[in-house]
C-alpha cells in the first residue's frame, strides 16, 4: 500500500474574454493550455520513499468526496478520468499534466466549487481522502472583466432571462444576425411607421410561439413581400397555433375591411392562394358570430379545391344552424360540383336537412349522368333516407329504366327498412320487366305473397336454397332447404332436422352388396346406417331383401352402435327356406342367424337406440353364419332404412 504526500498541487483556472467597445481595438485571445499541472510524492506505509521507476496512476475528478470509487466513471459523481501508464518516480516524487491523456474539461464543470481529485496507483485501492481542487490566485480575476461581473454582459442562451436595456446609437449592420430574442414589444422612439422587411432577396418570416396578434390602433396593416407573401402556422411537431386576419372588433367608427389582394402589376397574372399544395385545414370566417363572406372573382373563375392533390373541401360544416347557397337563385347560371376521379359527397353534419331541389318552381333533378358508368351512393349514417317523402302524390324512381345500370341500396350496420306510412295491401311489390308480380308485401293483413295475390295465368316459383353435400347445417326452427346430395327437402322443427315429406330420414341401397365369399366376418352396408349424436334417442325401421347363390348357405346380421349406447331391436326374417324367425337384438353386434336360399327372403327390423355420451354410427352389418365356399348371401338393391330423432 502506498501513500501520497502532497508536495505541490497546481490547478490553473484561466479565463479569456474578448471585450469590444467604441474606442478599444479588438484583441485576439491567446489559446489556453487545457491541462492541469500536478505534483506529489509517493511513500510506503512505513514512511519510506517508493522505489525509483515508473508506475501506473489513475486520476479521477469527482463532485463528491467519497462516492463512486469502486464504480466505472459514468454520469454519477465521477465526471472525468485518465490513466497515465508510465509515470516516472524519483525519490518518491512525480509530476504529471492532467489532461494529457483525456482532454479537459470534458464533462467537468469548473464553475462549480466542489471538485475532488481521486488518485489510484497500480492495483492499489483509490487513496483517501480525495484532494479538493482549489483556484490559483490569478483565477479569481476571471470572475470579472474590467471589474464588471459576468451578469452585466449580454450572454448567449443564459440560464435565466436577463433584465435591462441594450442601448445602441446607430444601426446594427452585422453580416448575418441569425437570431434575436426580445421582449413583448418592438416600437419606434417617435410617432411614425414601424417597418420590418427583408433585404429584398430573402424571405421575411414572422413567427409567434403562441397566439399572436398583429394590429394597428388606427389605419391599415400592410403585409407584403417582394416575391409573394405567406401567412402560415409553424410546421413543427405539436404546433397548434392559428393564423387569424381580422378587421377589428370595435363598436365605434366605421367597420373596416379585410382585403387579400395581389396588388397591381403591369405584367403577369398573380394569384391569391389560401392553402398551398400541402394538406391543411382552412377556415374563412368564424363559427361564433354571423359574418357575411363573399368570394367574388369578377369576370374570372373561383376555384375551391382545384389543386393537384387529393383533399377535403368543407363548406358550411359548422355546428350551428346555417344556410349555405352555391350558385345563383335567379338567371340562367349553372352550378357544377365535380370531384375528378374521387368522390363527391354532399352530406349534413348534425341534425340539419339536405335539400336538393326544394324550390317551389317545377324542375328536373338529376343525380349522376345517363351516359357513363357513374356510381351513386346515398348514405344516411344513423339518420333516415327519405326519397319522395312529400304529401303530394308522386312517383319516385330509383335507378334507370332504360340502361343496364345497377342500383345499390346500402345502410351499413343499420339495415334497410322498407315500410309504408300507413298499412295497405300492397305496401311493397317486386315486379319483373313485364310488370308480373314476383313478391308482394301486405302490411294490412300481415301477409307476404310469392307471386300475385290474385290468381292469374303466370306461375311464380319459390325456389329454396339447396346444399350439394350430405349433412345438415345448425337447425333453426321453421327453416327449410333442399339437399341435392340425397334429393330431399329438409325441415327443422323443435331444433331437429327431418325430411319434410314424412318426417323420417331415409337411405336406400342402389346396388346389390354381397358378403365376402367363405367369410364369417361382419361387414358394413354403409347405406343402411346413419350418424347418431351423443345423448340422443333415435327410432328406425329397416326393410332389407336378401338371397343366396344356393339353398345350403345361411346368413347372420346385426346392428353396430356407438360405445355405451342402449338398443332394443325386434328383427324378423321372412324366408321361403324356413319358418319366420324372430330375433331381439339388445347388445351391440349381437348376431341373429337365419337360413336363406335363392327365393325371396326379407329381414324386417324395427327398434330404438339411445346414444350415451359418445356419438357415432348406427350401422347394419351381415356375413355368412357358417363358412361356405360355394355360396354367399347378397343384400339386394332397394333395401331401405328410415329413422328420426325422438327426443
Amino acid at each position: 500500500m502506498k501513500r501520497l504526500v502532497l508536495a505541490a498541487a497546481f490547478v490553473f483556472l484561466t479565463a479569456g474574454t474578448l471585450a469590444v467597445s467604441g474606442v478599444r481595438p479588438a484583441h485576439t485571445a491567446a489559446a489556453i493550455n487545457p491541462m492541469l499541472s500536478f505534483q506529489g510524492k509517493l511513500t510506503n506505509t512505513d514512511g519510506t520513499n517508493v522505489t525509483d521507476g515508473t508506475v501506473s496512476i489513475r486520476f479521477r475528478i469527482y463532485t463528491d468526496p467519497t462516492q463512486d470509487a469502486a464504480n466505472t466513471c459514468s454520469a454519477n459523481s465521477c465526471k472525468w478520468e485518465e490513466t497515465q501508464g508510465s509515470v516516472s518516480v524519483t525519490s518518491g516524487l512525480f509530476q504529471v499534466n492532467l489532461g494529457s491523456v483525456t482532454t479537459l474539461p470534458g464533462s467537468v464543470d469548473f464553475n462549480g466549487n466542489a471538485l475532488y481529485l481521486g488518485i489510484k496507483v497500480g492495483s492499489d485501492a483509490e487513496m483517501t481522502p480525495r484532494v479538493r481542487l482549489t483556484a490559483a490566485p490569478q483565477a479569481f480575476n476571471s470572475d470579472l472583466l474590467d471589474g464588471i461581473d459576468a451578469s452585466g454582459f449580454v450572454q448567449l442562451s443564459p440560464g435565466a432571462q436577463q433584465a435591462g436595456n441594450i442601448n445602441v446609437s446607430g444601426t446594427i449592420t452585422s453580416g448575418a444576425v441569425n437570431g434575436i430574442t426580445v421582449g413583448s414589444t418592438i416600437q419606434p422612439n417617435a410617432a411614425g411607421a414601424l417597418t420590418i422587411q427583408s433585404n429584398g432577396a430573402n424571405a421575411l418570416t414572422l413567427t409567434g410561439g403562441a397566439a399572436s396578434v398583429w394590429s394597428t390602433t388606427a389605419g391599415a396593416l400592410t403585409v407584403q413581400g417582394f416575391a409573394g407573401t405567406t401567412l402560415s402556422t409553424p410546421n413543427a411537431s405539436g404546433a397548434t397555433s392559428a393564423v387569424s386576419i381580422l378587421s377589428g372588433n370595435s363598436s365605434a367608427g366605421t367597420a373596416g375591411n379585410v382585403t387579400i389582394d395581389t396588388g397591381t402589376t403591369s405584367t403577369g397574372t398573380p394569384t391569391v392562394i389560401i392553402g398551398n399544395a400541402n394538406a391543411k385545414g382552412i377556415q374563412i370566417g368564424n363559427n361564433a358570430s354571423n359574418p357575411a363572406i363573399t368570394i367574388d372573382s369578377g369576370t374570372g373563375t373561383i376555384a375551391i379545391g382545384a389543386g393537384a392533390q387529393a383533399r377535403t373541401v368543407n363548406i358550411g360544416t359548422g355546428a350551428g344552424n346555417q344556410t349555405v347557397t352555391l350558385g345563383s337563385t335567379s338567371g340562367s347560371s349553372s352550378l357544377t360540383l365535380q370531384a375528378g376521379t374521387g368522390n363527391l359527397n354532399v352530406t349534413t353534419n348534425g341534425t340539419g336537412s339536405l335539400n336538393v331541389g326544394t324550390n317551389a318552381v317545377a324542375q328536373d333533378i338529376n343525380i349522376g349522368n345517363g351516359t357513363g358508368a357513374t356510381s351513386v351512393a346515398i348514405l344516411c349514417g344513423t339518420g333516415t333516407c327519405d326519397l319522395g317523402n312529400n304529401a303530394t302524390a308522386h312517383a319516385t324512381t330509383v335507378g334507370s329504366s332504360t340502361s343496364t345500370a345497377s342500383t345499390t341500396l346500402q345502410a351499413g350496420t343499420g339495415g334497410i327498412i322498407i315500410k309504408p306510412i300507413t298499412a295497405n295491401t300492397t305496401a311493397f311489390t317486386l315486379q319483373d320487366s313485364a310488370n308480373n308480380k314476383l313478391l308482394v308485401g301486405d302490411t294490412q293483413n300481415q301477409r307476404l305473397y310469392v307471386g300475385n295475390p290474385t290468381a292469374d295465368s303466370t306461375a311464380t316459383l319459390l325456389i329454396l336454397d339447396y346444399k350439394n353435400t350430405t349433412g345438415d347445417p345448425t337447425a333453426v326452427n321453421g327453416a327449410e332447404y333442399y339437399n341435392s346430395a340425397n334429393n330431399k327437402f329438409r325441415c327443422a322443427q323443435n331444433s331437429i332436422w327431418s325430411d319434410c315429406v314424412n318426417g323420417f330420414n331415409s337411405n336406400t341401397l342402389t346396388a346389390d352388396q354381397a358378403a365376402t365369399q367363405s367369410s364369417t366376418t361382419m361387414q358394413n352396408v354403409t347405406t343402411l346406417g346413419f350418424t347418431a349424436n351423443a345423448n340422443t334417442t333415435y327410432v328406425f325401421d329397416a326393410w332389407i331383401p336378401v338371397n343366396d347363390s344356393n339353398t345350403t348357405a345361411d346368413l347372420k346380421y346385426t346392428w353396430a352402435v356407438p360405445t355405451g349406447a342402449t338398443l332394443n331391436i325386434a328383427a324378423q326374417s321372412y324366408s321361403t327356406a324356413t319358418a319366420n324367425i324372430v330375433c331381439n337384438i339388445i347388445a351391440s353386434a349381437q348376431a341373429c342367424a337365419t337360413t336363406v336360399n335363392t327365393a325371396v327372403n326379407i329381414i324386417s327390423a324395427r327398434g330404438y337406440v339411445t346414444v350415451a355420451g359418445t356419438a357415432g354410427t348406427i350401422q347394419f352389418q351381415f356375413a355368412q353364419n357358417t363358412s361356405t365356399a360355394g355360396s354367399f348371401p347378397v343384400v339386394k338393391k332397394g333395401a331401405t332404412i328410415k329413422w328420426k330423432q325422438s327426443n
